[in-house]
């Protein structure tokens, strides 16, 4: 009777360890502050921003489950993606749609919509390419952005617009989080932002293109080249 006993005190405790790490994760993004021209996406104290931070929980807590050894860390939340669903790099197709291009996302339950987001799932043509991208790569790097939250173009909340340097200095302490909790082995950068903020962190593998603007064969190619990590 020992033999199974100790096993449900393992699995207790690693229970245990991946809510601790996903609740301290959680902690810390919400504690970054909005500046001016920025959604707040886990803004707590709003029925989207609860909904975002859900789907955010939930991913992460899937992922630890993965044991991740690559980090791939964007720019910021895009306004049809991500700013909508709380989830790197994913649109809400992306993420609820049973024909997302991700195996992953389709085996995870309880993906919500936020509450003030309406008509047919949104699509987002970079989380498609990256997702389909991953989706061929037999371990899943885990996904996050140098600054959390969505910048936009004043006045203009369905905009993009690239994170100032005070703004991805924010996001550093979650980077070290993700690393520390998850026990990343190494970095890589999608896109300049990013890869400006990592440039010093010992992890730091270099740089992928990102796919738009033209650069998804580029994209592809070196997306591979992350199973050789």
């Amino acid at each position: 009777m020992g033999a199974p006993a100790a096993s449900s005190r393992y699995k207790y405790y690693i229970v245990h360890v991946r809510v601790a790490a996903v609740d301290r994760l959680l902690d810390l993004i919400v504690s970054i502050p909005a500046a001016a021209n920025v959604t707040h996406l886990y803004d707590t104290c709003t029925p989207d921003g609860r909904t975002r931070l859900m789907n955010l929980e939930l991913y992460l807590s899937h992922m630890w489950n993965h044991r991740p050894l690559v980090l791939m860390v964007g720019e910021a939340p895009g306004y049809r993606g991500s700013a909508l669903t709380g989830v790197p790099f994913a649109s809400e197709h992306t993420l609820m749609s049973a024909d997302s291009p991700s195996r992953f996302l389709r085996t995870v339950d309880g993906f919500q919509r936020i509450p003030s987001s309406a008509g047919p799932l949104k699509k987002e043509s970079t989380s498609s390419v990256i997702w389909t991208e991953l989706d061929q790569l037999e371990k899943l790097p885990i996904l996050w952005a140098a600054y959390p939250h969505h910048p936009h173009r004043p006045g203009l909340v369905k905009s993009n617009r690239m994170p100032g340097a005070e703004e991805t200095s924010q996001g550093r302490a979650i980077i070290n989080e993700l690393v520390q909790s998850y026990k990343v082995q190494h970095i890589v950068a999608l896109g300049n932002v990013a890869a400006s903020v990592l440039v010093d962190n010992v992890r730091f593998r270099g740089k992928i293109r990102h796919p738009a603007h033209g650069g998804i064969p580029v994209f592809r190619n070196q997306c591979r080249s992350l199973a050789a990590l």
